[in-house]
């Protein structure tokens, strides 16, 4: 089902910006599986969704510090690939390399939202084991979740006044992700 949405939305689009984005996606993934093996941990299962890419792995194989860079290693894979590309489009002058920067710059800051199925969420998750420990409750990371949806729907409502609707678009994509996530849990 993901690989027909992928390929819908490839062919419709005229101007070649998905297949970069998915390619700053994958890159991303590929970051985190990086990590993931030089950190000694394993995976479950890599699932394509029509709205994401999904890295299963045990709970508790790793240690805190080391969930931490696993997280993180995805967003430091885009910010890397994006200040070469950068790098890349000054010597080249390429707006290729100026796209993939951006693109990446953008999948880096989007996966930093605090939402519990981002990496930033995660990064809260795991901070929050690491400061309260056993007592760590999840309350913290939930907290940051329900805030960031409110302000993007707020956001978006903002947006749709406006007339902005692409970027009042952008703005609902965490709940399509949320749901999607939520679906594949069950």
């Amino acid at each position: 089902m993901a690989v027909f949405f992928v390929t819908l939305i490839t062919v419709i689009d005229k101007t070649g910006t998905v297949p970069v984005f998915l390619l700053s996606a994958l890159l991303h993934e590929t970051g985190h599986i990086a990590a993931i093996l030089l950190c000694k941990g394993s995976i479950n299962q890599i699932k394509l969704e029509p709205f994401c890419l999904t890295l299963e792995r045990p709970q508790t194989d790793t240690s805190i510090l080391k969930d931490i860079l696993i997280s993180a290693s995805g967003v430091f894979t885009n910010f890397i690939l994006l200040l070469v590309s950068v790098c890349f489009y000054k010597k080249t002058g390429g707006s290729f390399f100026m796209f993939f920067s951006m693109t990446n710059g953008l999948i880096g800051v989007y996966n930093l939202l605090p939402l519990s199925f981002l990496d930033g969420g995660e990064l809260i998750t795991q901070a929050e084991k690491l400061i309260f420990k056993e007592k760590a409750r999840g309350i913290i990371p939930k907290a940051f979740h329900i805030s960031t949806v409110i302000l993007g729907i707020i956001t978006a409502v903002l947006l749709i006044v406006k007339k902005n609707y692409l970027y009042a678009l952008l703005c609902f994509y965490p709940i399509l992700l949320n749901s999607a996530n939520k679906k594949s849990k069950r």
